[in-house]
Formats: C-alpha cells, sequence, structure tokens
C-alpha cells in the first residue's frame, strides 16, 4: 500500500527524519536518567509527542505540496489549450519539458514528441487543485511513518524495569534503525546494502551532534 502512493525515496526520508528527531532526544538523555525515572518518562513523552507532532506537520505538508503540484499541471494544460496557435501551445510545452529532453534527444525527436504531447493535452481536462484520495492517503502514510519511529523510545520505556537499560536499548534500536533504513534504501538502486547502512547511520548520528551542538 505504501508503495502505492509513497516513492521509496519518500519512505526512506521520512523514516530517517524521524530516527534521526528521536534519537536526538534519547542520545541527550543519558544525564537525564540520573534525576529519576519521572524525568527520563518526560524524555519518552517528549519523544512520542514531538514525533506525532511532526507526523502531522509533514503529512500536512505532503498534502499541500501534492495541490499545488496538481494546480501547477492544471495550470500548464490550460495554457496550452489557451493557446492562438499551434506554435504558441508548442513554445509553451517546450518550456515545460526541454530541459528534461534535451539531454536524451535530438531537436528533430523532440519537437515530435512536443507535437504529440499538444495532442494529447487537448484531450485531457484540467484537474482540479484539490486534495485526492491518493494525496489523502499519502499524508495519512506519512503521519504513520515519522509517528512509528518513536516506538523504538517508547516500547523499551513500557518493557524494559531499568531506566537506564530502557535508554540504551532505545538507543540501539534507533542506530539499527538508521542501518536498516540505509541498508534497504541501497537494496533499492542496488548499491552495497551492509556500506550504505553503515554509512546512514554515521552520518545520523553526525547530524544528531550537530543538532545537540546547537541547542536542539
Amino acid at each position: 500500500m505504501i508503495k502505492r502512493y509513497l516513492e521509496p525515496e519518500d519512505v526512506a526520508a521520512e523514516v530517517l527524519f524521524g530516527l534521526i528527531m528521536a534519537l536526538t532526544f534519547t542520545l541527550g538523555a543519558t544525564l537525564a536518567t540520573a534525576s529519576g525515572p519521572e524525568r527520563y518518562m518526560e524524555i519518552v513523552r517528549g519523544t512520542v509527542t514531538c514525533n506525532i507532532a511532526w507526523g502531522v506537520i509533514d503529512g500536512t505538508l505532503y498534502l499541500l505540496t501534492e495541490v499545488f503540484t496538481l494546480g501547477r499541471t492544471g495550470l500548464r494544460i490550460s495554457r496550452v489549450k489557451r493557446a492562438r496557435s499551434d506554435a504558441e501551445a508548442i513554445e509553451r510545452i517546450r518550456a515545460t519539458f526541454h530541459d528534461r529532453f534535451s539531454p536524451i534527444t535530438t531537436h528533430e525527436e523532440r519537437e515530435r514528441i512536443y507535437a504529440e504531447i499538444r495532442r494529447l493535452v487537448l484531450r485531457m481536462d484540467a484537474p482540479p487543485p484539490r486534495p485526492t484520495r491518493g494525496s489523502v492517503a499519502g499524508a495519512v502514510i506519512v503521519f504513520l511513518l515519522v509517528s512509528a519511529t518513536s516506538l523504538p523510545v517508547l516500547l523499551p520505556a513500557i518493557l524494559a524495569p531499568d531506566r537506564a537499560i530502557a535508554l540504551e536499548i532505545s538507543n540501539g534500536l534507533l542506530i539499527v534503525g538508521l542501518f536498516a533504513t540505509g541498508y534497504a534504501m541501497a537494496r533499492i538502486v542496488e548499491r552495497p546494502a551492509i556500506r550504505v547502512g553503515l554509512a546512514m547511520a554515521a552520518i545520523g548520528l553526525v547530524l544528531v551532534a550537530v543538532a545537540k551542538a546547537l541547542g536542539g
């Protein structure tokens, strides 16, 4: 279902974002555990609620981006259909697609493609710039992905009786999550999976260190 609505790179980006955010909380909570279990549970609640909040924000931004994309697509279709001549319509299509096609086609091939695009566009209706079922489903999936990355923090807090051990388990699970996400991304693009997974975990830790150094 996720593949139906989101590209793999979008899924990976959302998961990485949530994992890094959660890891920023947990790696900075080592000293907090010395203040007692109440302080530790504040860290857990802060991690979970922050990731849920960012899930809402990311899902909303995803939905707005999809609506904006539909609006741009509809505007381009309308501009081609309103062109006063075939040449003007072709020029508007050329302005949209030239940078994509020029590296891989000749001038003659591009002109044939533009003419075919114009023929198809004249048969199309401009999509209304409003949320679709797919965009809403994608936004919900984004929310769930980001929110779910707080589970490596929440579950040890519930299941492990010792707060210090629970914190170490959370850190370990989040780092493993970074590795697993990098590993999965590498498999998709057929790159060395273990190497990319380790690199992703290292990059995530560096980003967390930067965030903490800047007061995050």
